[in-house]
């Protein structure tokens, strides 16, 4: 018996209309104004951090864990308001950023034991993630009043804004969480995972917005230097992509959702691949401070002179 998918004809306009309802439906008109997107993102971060500092020793703490939520939110769109010299969302409007701290605020009540192993909630929330992530790597890094104060002819010939604004609106909080090792106890500098191992799974946040942002803007037509890298792969494999994406530039809406079905493959693989064929799997950690025995006699290992590591945060 053979399994048939819907075919992206159906499916892109299901996603995009997911999203749509997610992002322009208020939780509470009053009490609560964030989309449901907000919302929804809000808690998988919440769920995120609590899976990561209450596995190490207890909590941080709410001080230290409002800092962690609201760098990862915010942190990346700091760093490019600074760089072009425009003042950041959260300082025009600091009801969202608020809001986000009291949905965290409610998470906190739930007891450790109830939270679920981060190996169970990574790929049953891909979904989530893939439809919040896509509009840091396609709608916001497009528009030129939210990434760049360059007039729009300058945005248009050179993609390099487009692609410095994906990246850190994709990736900038996690990076800076991650360098300051904001999800530790101890704040400290540290090299993050993806400068460490570029090239692994750990990676795959910091090279998404060079792989699907060109993607989308090429979909798009949104300038010429990105509508031309439909023809690169033609130069290599034989196969020109105009095939498939068609001689018409795509709506945004369309290409949007396609960037989420590629987001929740990549997502799935990250959570499943290592665990279920072990690709890309890390050497084994050394085992510190466990009884060896040579000759008859129990030894054991001093214990390691490194203060305890800080979880990594990955981008939600």
């Amino acid at each position: 018996m053979s399994l048939s998918l819907p075919p992206l004809s159906s499916l892109l306009p299901a996603i995009h209309s997911l999203q749509t309802h997610l992002l322009t439906t208020p939780a509470h008109p009053a009490y609560l104004p964030l989309s449901w997107l907000d919302v929804l993102g809000a808690l998988r971060l919440s769920l995120v951090v609590s899976q990561l500092t209450r596995g190490k020793g207890g909590a941080l703490g709410w001080r230290r864990e409002a800092v962690l939520v609201l760098v990862m939110v915010w942190g990346g769109e700091t760093l490019l308001a600074l760089l072009t010299a425009r003042p950041p969302t959260w300082f025009l409007d600091p009801l969202p950023p608020l809001l986000f701290l009291f949905l965290h605020t409610l998470f906190r009540l739930l007891p450790t034991r109830l939270l679920p192993p981060l190996h169970l909630t990574e790929p049953l929330l891909a979904p989530l993630d893939a439809l919040t992530r896509s509009l840091a790597l396609t709608t916001l890094p497009f528009d030129p009043a939210l990434s760049s104060p360059l007039p729009s002819r300058m945005t248009v010939a050179s993609p390099a804004p487009v692609l410095f604004a994906a990246v850190l609106y994709a990736y900038g909080g996690p990076f800076i969480a991650n360098t300051l090792s904001l999800g530790s106890p101890a704040w400290a500098f540290a090299t993050p995972p993806e400068i460490a191992h570029p090239w692994g799974w750990a990676a795959l946040d910091i090279w998404l917005a060079p792989l699907l942002t060109p993607l989308y803007g090429a979909l798009t037509h949104a300038s010429p230097a990105f509508t031309a890298l439909l023809e690169l792969p033609a130069s290599f494999s034989g196969y020109d992509l105009k095939t498939f994406a068609g001689s018409k530039a795509w709506r945004p809406a369309d290409a949007r959702a396609l960037i989420v079905l590629l987001l929740i493959a990549l997502f799935e693989l990250r959570a499943l691949a290592p665990s279920l064929f072990g690709l890309f799997n890390a050497r084994p950690a050394k085992r510190v401070g466990v009884p060896v025995s040579r000759g008859g006699q129990q030894l054991r290992p001093r214990p390691s002179p490194r203060a305890k590591p800080s979880p990594k945060i990955k981008s939600q």
